[in-house]
């Protein structure tokens, strides 16, 4: 051991010294030139499982395992030659079998003439910190991961179906699933579809035959989904007895664990979108259940983006139908023939421009004295635009007029 003085007050130092390395909860160590233990804390007894006293003088070779205490010595060898600190991480087992990441800093000791006398080493359990950072990097890709999803899924040209499977892929290889779905629940509530699927590779589809599935085949699951909780199994064998029906049809598709998220919106339940780990047990953690539902919560606002942008499709087409019943009732009424825009198509191009003019402009007389000189030639056609000038439909006059203005032969 280092050598003090016999001085009461560098006894006193001494003693007041090693109380403070013993008070240090990291693990803290000194050593010779030749790698002989000096001293040690009760940090490091508790890691190497011996006390200190039987640790001074001896070796790492002498007591921990030899691929272990080899590259020990090779790190306390270039602290010595470099004459330097030296930093590393490394991985250790505590007798009771519990693993931890420690930062180690080894440093030369130097007497009163700058000789290196050996080396001290401090090393700080980093474990928690490392986790931590971990998670929050998870979180960050994950993050990174959602932002394009719904960036893509919010594209008004985007096509949602496609959005929904490539949403399926990219959060079933972030975590690790085998298969991942959505099914969509009918109106009454009675039957459901598996309409959207992404498997990964070597992983057998299942879409394809499930389809039209009575929700009451999954009575513990769908009142769960209900109730808007979360389905967590880690292990499929292990569902209770309440839930047999759903721990044999998962069985029968080789499911290990399974996370299911209800899609809900304001109207209840729409469906679930699942995760099935097929090859191997997964244990799903806090962290991605709570992102995984952000996943949930953009598939079931695409779900009803999708329904809204069919109901306005639906609309414009019966606008479009109603416009056209109108024409026709008016087509009708007035006994106008289908050939009436092949009518107007010998009209002289004079008489049908004066005409748009006057309509564009508002002027009713004008229109009408245009209507009434055509009368003498053209008294069928001249009826029909009287009758369409005088329930005020404009925009069917215009299209008439057209005609004539777009065909390549003029009459004179």
């Amino acid at each position: 051991m280092i050598r003090g003085c016999a001085s009461d007050k560098e006894q006193c130092d001494h003693s007041l010294l090693r109380s403070l390395i013993a008070s240090i909860p990291d693990i803290i160590f000194y050593k010779d030139c030749e790698g002989r233990y000096l001293g040690a804390n009760p940090a490091f007894e508790a890691y190497a499982g011996i006390v200190e006293k039987n640790i001074i003088g001896r070796t790492d070779l002498d007591f921990l395992p030899h691929d272990a205490a080899e590259f020990y010595r090779r790190r306390d060898r270039e602290v010595l030659d470099s004459n330097t600190p030296r930093r590393n991480e490394e991985w250790i087992v505590y007798p009771d079998g519990r693993r931890a990441l420690l930062e180690t800093l080894k440093t030369p000791i130097r007497g009163p003439e700058g000789v290196v006398l050996g080396i001290i080493g401090i090393s700080r359990d980093i474990t928690a910190a490392r986790e931590t950072e971990g998670r929050l990097y998870y979180r960050m890709r994950f993050q990174a991961l959602l932002a394009r999803l719904s960036k893509e899924l919010i594209n008004p040209q985007s096509n949602i179906d496609n959005g929904i499977t490539k949403a399926l892929k990219g959060t079933g290889e972030f975590v690790g699933a085998d298969r991942t779905y959505v099914f969509q629940i009918k109106p009454g509530n009675e039957i459901m579809d598996n309409t959207h699927e992404w498997c990964a590779v070597g992983i057998e589809p299942k879409m394809e035959v499930l389809q039209k599935l009575a929700t009451n085949v999954f009575p513990w699951w769908m009142t769960l989904l209900a109730n808007g909780e979360t389905i967590r199994v880690p292990k499929v064998a292990d569902l209770p007895e309440i839930a047999r029906a759903e721990r044999e049809i998962l069985q029968a598709q080789g499911i290990q664990s399974v996370l299911v998220i209800p899609l809900a919106d304001q109207g209840g339940l729409r469906g679930f979108v699942g995760f099935d780990a097929v090859r191997a047990e997964i244990q799903w953690d806090a962290d991605s259940v709570e992102l995984l539902r952000f996943v949930a919560d953009i598939i079931v606002n695409a779900i009803e983006q999708k329904s809204t942008r069919q109901k306005l499709l639906e609309a414009k087409e019966e606008a479009e139908r109603a416009k056209r019943a109108q024409m026709m009732f008016l087509a009708n009424m007035s006994g106008e023939t289908p050939d009436v825009q092949g009518l107007a198509r010998w009209l002289p191009k004079n008489v049908c421009a004066g005409m748009s003019n006057a309509i564009k402009q508002g002027d009713v007389l004008e229109l009408r004295r245009h209507i009434d000189g055509c009368a003498p030639v053209f008294p069928q056609l001249a009826r029909q635009l009287r009758y369409l000038a005088d329930r005020f439909a404009y925009d069917r006059l215009l299209e008439v007029l057209s005609t004539r203005e777009e065909a390549a032969h003029v009459a004179t």
